[in-house]
């Protein structure tokens, strides 16, 4: 019979070698599935000022000053699809460096 001490210290390189087979198998799948063109390979890491840049939010007051339009102006072209923010936090709508871009590139055609 095995002391507690041993039993746990077998468990856990039980799990470690569970864990260490499972990432395997998940990555032959991954690499098949590729293959067969049934997913498409993960892009490039982004690099450090790409993903700063893509995870700046500004508040509807920010972007009002941003863009020197009033708060009515900036929900009514949310409202027409002009702009869509990112996301929201509670109830208020952040939106980020692109959204803006997006929204700009809107008038610039005309």
């Amino acid at each position: 019979m095995r002391s507690g001490c041993n039993f746990a210290i077998d468990m856990r390189n039980d799990i470690n070698i569970a864990d260490e087979f499972a990432t395997l198998v998940a990555a032959k799948v991954v690499e098949m599935l590729e293959e067969r063109g049934l997913v498409m390979a993960a892009p490039a890491p982004k690099s450090k000022q790409e993903k700063e840049q893509s995870t700046t939010l500004y508040s509807v007051d920010e972007v009002c000053q941003r863009l020197k339009i009033s708060k009515a102006t900036l929900y009514r072209h949310r409202d027409l699809g002009y702009i869509k923010p990112s996301c929201h936090v509670g109830r208020s709508p952040r939106f980020s460096d692109e959204d803006i871009a997006k929204y700009l590139s809107n008038f610039d055609d005309e």
